[in-house]
């Protein structure tokens, strides 16, 4: 057994929120160079979740451990090199070019005067490489595409050098195709360079098909976790999610769909192909 992240019984709440926790009792753990996806409904608690994964927020219970180590006695600089973060979205205030923006990422490698070195360079462009951003390089971060610019994020955890990757709905402004290509990309990386991954991600069809396995949280709780059709099932599901899904078999991993009948109405609708 060899561990990348875990979360012991963790709680945690926000300021304001009363006796409400987002996340309550959560454990879960990650082996070394595995990919896990958080799934769960709205407000489920995954992107706390997270955070308390990456020590962004400290649980007010339980605890975190990184590579068997207290995360609460690692300082943040640290942590920084060993676990990245891809936001759910990214903004720039100033217009920073793509290879500033990925040189970000080598942060907690710099010395006491914060300056770059040959080798902080060399890092950003492999990443940048690895991701197909270098072609972007000199351009404006707010000038490429919502794809591009995942991508640009992307690079920027990689340029860290860290060993886990943790990732916050990182498909979920893109079309099809550009999530495909995140998704894709992800999954590569993961192999390749022997990551471990935990993403968090409201597509469940897309994390049953990169994910080692899958944690379904409600209400800040783990309510099931295992590989994809030990969670995907329509009993689980249809009582996490409170509305009624189907689950079938499609290229050997379930597929999940809701229950369009009511809007189809009692005759099922009319078959678009018959017109």
């Amino acid at each position: 057994m060899n561990r990348a992240i875990e979360a012991r019984e963790v709680s945690f709440s926000y300021e304001g929120s009363g006796p409400d926790f987002a996340v309550s009792g959560a454990s879960l753990y990650v082996e070394k160079g595995e990919f896990v996806s958080l799934i769960g409904p709205n407000g489920s608690g995954k992107t706390t979740l997270l955070r308390l994964l990456s020590g962004v927020i400290r649980p007010s219970k339980g605890r975190v451990e990184i590579f068997g180590r207290d995360a609460r006695r690692m300082p943040r600089r640290e942590i920084a090199r060993v676990v990245a973060v891809v936001p759910q979205e990214t903004t720039s205030v100033f217009p920073f070019t793509v290879e500033e923006i990925v040189l970000m990422g080598r942060f907690p490698h710099l010395g006491p005067y914060g300056f770059e070195s040959q080798r902080d360079i060399e890092a950003a462009r492999e990443a940048m490489r690895l991701t197909d951003t270098l072609q972007f390089a000199e351009r404006h971060i707010e000038d490429l595409s919502g794809g591009e610019r995942q991508r640009v994020v992307i690079a920027r955890a990689l340029a860290q050098g860290s060993e886990i990757l943790l990732l916050d709905e990182p498909t979920v402004f893109l079309d099809i195709r550009h999530e495909l290509e995140i998704a894709t990309l992800v999954k590569d990386l993961q192999r390749e360079r022997e990551l471990t991954v935990v993403a968090a991600s409201h597509d469940l069809n897309l994390a049953a098909a990169v994910s080692d396995r899958l944690v379904l949280l409600k209400e800040g709780r783990v309510c099931a976790e295992g590989r994809s059709a030990d969670v995907l099932r329509e009993d689980i599901l249809s009582g996490a999610y409170e509305t009624k899904v189907t689950v079938e078999a499609l290229a050997g991993r379930p597929f999940v769909a809701p229950d369009f009948s009511g809007i189809y109405g009692k005759d099922g609708g009319k078959d678009e192909t018959d017109t």
